[in-house]
């Protein structure tokens, strides 16, 4: 966690009525929160039996109803203070894993304990530097006191600025090794690819038997299809210089890295939006501190940096020079859940980083469209349960990652979901039926892999278009599709794919998309419903300057349904179009329908 105040001691005056009391200082476990009683006379008393700690709502009751006790009377205080164990956890070893949460749990606690020794230190009896007392008097022996402790409070600090440096140092390392380490590999694929390009050549030149070359060319292939595969696989790395939210997450929460410039002209607000389960309030954090109280269910609230009272934030250089803070929105109930995190129009300039902690289902209905800066969500038990993903993630550019989204075996529409996700190269969804289609994964000019767990996809116009490293089709839901214009246009990754759409009985025009200059070869088959009334614009079909073959293009005209309109099929440039026999066309036109090739 970040720790960007320096309190960790709070007194309140009792009012004869009060048994709450609130702590706004971070804490590593309730047994480091010390109670102290003082009465109106001054006695001080340590309070150890009648009160509890909440370290989900920052509270400690005192004392509780159960103790029996009556609140503090008028004039007495009560007094709340950290008092963390003067111990060490962490145990390097030579060689050994570096865990940057057991890292950063090492800096918070050696920060919370410095905090705690200036806290004492600032109550002890001091005298100036320049007094020069001398001699074995009270005074002199107060003196030397108070030069002891600063003198401790110094070493202390120069020890954990020592440790906070070597284990910088030590981080920089890992992150050069494996800097080093993926240039290694690199080198190895290059140096593999220089040697069988080599041997290929020397093929060519000496006469080898055209099966060495063959081979040689199928290595070729294989270092391709891994190092492609190891691009889909390999998961999103946090920059080295963000703050990392997912650090002491607490539940039922959601939280954002927000970054503007130094002078505050770029990303200079951003605007916060929930809604709750029976309505209700929410608070909003900024580095720790509370900036908005009890914000409304269902309103936009914008944070200006500006005029903020905050902390100095974290510097970045990734993606850019900007200076970032950790927001986090938590219903004021903690016993009410968030239903969603968006609305149309929002300014979401500026976010890097989302992660959610929240168990419940979510509408995420616009909840980062237009969020060009953002570059991963990631989430507790990394899968979010959703039920609708409309418009969620619409021209986030440069999103990189994002958790599982998980539709309880419901109904989840993706129109426009992912759309114009330029650096997007994985989706993954689970246990819903995902409507609409409308323009879901357009544009997505990165995407490699749509992986579905008991999901299909809906089909619609532009579902797919513009993917050109998509490799294979999800499962389709096609019985409710009516329309399917410029469905896999640009789509030249596409491996062997069948699409059936014999169950789309309401269909009335589907384009596949294929160019001359920009072929889908993978596209094998293509069948429909021979009831379909296909009475849309013409071409009602347009599978031209795919992969079909001959067989695959008389399968499709055995699929046509008998017309009366003379609805047109394209199957211009086709694999098989020039193969046609005047026998095969006659099954289309003898249906009623023209074919263009």
């Amino acid at each position: 966690m970040t720790i960007s105040s320096q309190i960790c001691k709070r007194i309140y005056q009792a009012d004869g009525e009060n048994r709450t009391w609130e702590y706004d200082f971070p804490i590593l476990s309730a047994a480091n929160l010390y109670v102290y009683v003082t009465s109106p006379e001054g006695t001080e008393e340590k309070i150890t039996t009648g009160y509890e700690v909440n370290t989900l709502q920052n509270t400690v009751t005192y004392p509780t109803l159960a103790s029996g006790l009556d609140p503090l009377a008028s004039g007495y205080k009560i007094t709340l203070v950290r008092q963390s164990e003067l111990t060490q956890d962490i145990h390097l070893t030579q060689q050994g894993t570096l865990d940057a949460a057991e890292l950063e749990h090492g800096y918070d606690k050696l920060t919370l304990q410095v905090q705690e020794i200036a806290e004492q230190t600032q109550r002890s009896i001091k005298y100036d530097v320049s007094s020069g007392k001398t001699g074995t008097d009270a005074a002199t022996f107060l003196a030397e006191l108070a030069s002891a402790q600063t003198t401790a409070l110094t070493n202390a600090l120069d020890s954990v600025a020592q440790t906070k440096t070597q284990l910088e140092q030590t981080v920089a390392q890992e992150q050069t090794a494996r800097q080093n380490a993926d240039s290694a590999l690199q080198s190895a694929v290059d140096a593999k690819q220089n040697a069988l390009t080599t041997a290929q050549q020397t093929a060519v030149d000496s006469g080898i038997t055209s099966s060495i070359v063959a081979q040689v060319q199928t290595n070729k292939e294989d270092i391709a299809a891994l190092d492609e595969e190891l691009d889909e696989t390999r998961p999103w790395v946090k920059p080295a210089d963000w703050m990392d939210i997912r650090s002491g997450a607490l539940p039922n929460s959601v939280y954002y890295l927000v970054g503007h410039s130094a002078d505050y002209s770029t990303y200079g607000t951003f605007d916060i939006y929930a809604t709750l389960a029976s309505s209700g309030t929410y608070d909003v954090y900024v580095d720790g501190v509370k900036q908005v109280s009890a914000a409304a269910s269902g309103t936009t609230t914008t944070l200006n940096w500006q005029t903020l009272a905050l902390s100095t934030g974290f510097d970045v250089t990734y993606p850019s020079a900007l200076r970032t803070h950790i927001v986090r929105l938590v219903p004021t109930d903690t016993t009410k859940t968030f239903t969603r995190l968006g609305t149309t129009n929002l300014n979401r300039n500026g976010l890097l980083w989302a992660h959610i902690t929240t168990n419940y289902s979510l509408n995420l209905r616009d909840s980062f469209r237009n969020s060009s800066s953002l570059e991963v969500i990631t989430a507790s038990g990394n899968a979010v349960i959703t039920s609708s993903l409309y418009n969620a993630f619409i021209a986030c550019s440069s999103l990189v990652e994002l958790p599982a989204f998980e539709g309880e075996n419901g109904n989840v529409s993706l129109y426009q979901a992912f759309s114009q996700c330029g650096s997007l190269k994985r989706v993954t969804l689970k246990n819903m039926q995902a409507s609409s289609g409308l323009y879901s994964f357009s544009q997505c000019s990165a995407l490699q892999k749509i992986m579905c767990d008991n999901t299909t996809v809906s089909c619609n116009n532009n579902t797919f278009d513009r993917c050109p490293m998509l490799k294979a089709l999800p499962p389709l839901e096609t019985s409710s599709t009516t329309t399917g214009a410029a469905f896999l246009t640009g789509d030249v990754s596409l491996d062997n794919t069948f699409l059936d759409m014999q169950d789309a009985t309401g269909l009335t025009r589907f384009v596949i998309g294929g160019t001359s200059s920009a072929r889908i070869d993978g596209l094998k088959g293509f069948l429909v419903s021979n009831s379909a009334p296909f009475t849309g614009s013409s071409p009602q079909i347009n599978v031209s300057y795919t992969g079909l073959d001959k067989v695959a293009l008389v399968n499709l005209f055995n699929s046509l349904p008998t017309v009366t309109d003379s609805q047109v099929c394209n199957v211009t440039g086709c694999t098989g179009a020039n193969d046609l026999t005047a026998e095969d066309l006659a099954i289309a036109t003898g249906k009623g329908w023209t074919i263009t090739r």
